[in-house]
């Protein structure tokens, strides 16, 4: 958040946001790793109102993003704790149906006071339309069924259908804003228990990938935007069935990395290694941005959408977009910082 202040306040006038998209881990309320907290909602409240604190009003940090622009906000995992709603073998309060409730209820109250768009809810999307832009951008997270079998409610998925319709009847260009990448594989199910489950393991998925593909038929190609892997990526979608493009994707993340204990120690030394011999590595914490999946949800969309990643950001950063009308179209511009 420091680092993603700095840069805000250092942007020229010409280019400062009109708007920021704040795409979830804004804070991390299962820091510190390992820590067990007390299995008392109330302590919890306390403890989860100091980090945001914290984090809103602290300098440098979001205070600095806050002032900038009008921002939105959607929550990933760390708002709640890691692979939210699911236990995770680093949560001890995490390990019970009742410690979880506990947690998520204190969680619940601090989301809705701090970031929840107001008025809102959050089984109920948030639409902006800047014409000929229109972002939906849905909580994903916070109701997640704990079975897998949807990341939004059945009244959020309604949103999401009369978004589509909306965008297409009235010809504008869809923004589609989600914690999580819409553009990866589902996780095994041991590696999904202990890391986090992706968008697709989760059974509403393959709606959401053909809604995006309604959109993709209507000739509108759909700009994806999310974050929470911990590096930058721009992606382009082909549909092969047109040969136009489909989708853009862009992940913005993060603008500061947390510490992940053994980790950091490790690539630690490696950068040391690396410096000695001379092939010093800039952001020696951080990880490269993977490749994206070859196709798009595959096994829905039969190998329709191809998918090729157009550039690749290591290390804190924060993203820029840019959007010109171009005759009837859009043309965008993303900067990384």
């Amino acid at each position: 958040a420091g680092l993603a202040g700095i840069i805000a306040s250092q942007l020229p006038a010409s280019i400062k946001p009109h708007l920021s998209l704040l795409m979830g881990d804004q804070v991390y309320l299962d820091l510190p790793t390992l820590k067990n907290f007390p299995d008392d909602e109330a302590w919890l409240a306390q403890k989860f109102e100091r980090d945001y604190t914290t984090n809103w009003e602290g300098s440098p940090g979001y205070a600095q993003i806050l002032d900038i622009a009008p921002s939105v906000s959607v929550p990933d995992d760390h708002e709640y704790w890691n692979n939210y709603p699911h236990p995770s073998p680093m949560i001890g309060n995490s390990l019970t149906g009742q410690g979880r409730g506990r947690w998520s209820r204190a969680a619940k109250a601090m989301y809705e006071g701090f970031q929840l768009p107001y008025p809102g809810s959050m089984d109920a999307p948030f639409q902006l339309d800047v014409d000929p832009l229109s972002f939906f951008i849905p909580d994903m997270r916070s109701l997640r069924d704990d079975a897998r079998r949807w990341t939004m409610t059945a009244n959020a998925m309604t949103h999401m259908r009369q978004w589509v319709d909306s965008a297409i009847a009235s010809r504008s260009y869809p923004v589609f804003v989600s914690g999580q990448s819409l553009f990866s594989e589902a996780m095994g199910s041991v590696s999904g228990a202990v890391q986090d489950y992706e968008l697709p393991n989760y059974g509403d998925y393959a709606e959401v990938v053909r809604q995006l593909a309604r959109l993709a038929d209507a000739g509108l190609p759909a700009l994806c935007l999310t974050g929470d892997v911990h590096w930058g990526r721009v992606t382009q979608t082909r549909d092969l069935q047109t040969n136009r493009t489909a989708m853009f994707e862009i992940i913005s993340s993060p603008s500061s990395l947390v510490t992940t204990v053994g980790f950091d120690q490790v690539s630690a030394v490696t950068g040391w290694f690396s410096r000695l011999f001379g092939k010093p590595k800039d952001w020696p914490r951080h990880s490269d941005a993977s490749q994206p999946p070859d196709y798009l949800a595959s096994d829905v969309m039969a190998g329709r959408f191809r998918n090729t990643m157009l550039h690749g950001q290591r290390g804190n950063h924060v993203a820029l977009l840019q959007f010109a009308r171009n005759g009837g179209g859009l043309n965008f511009r993303v900067t990384y910082w």
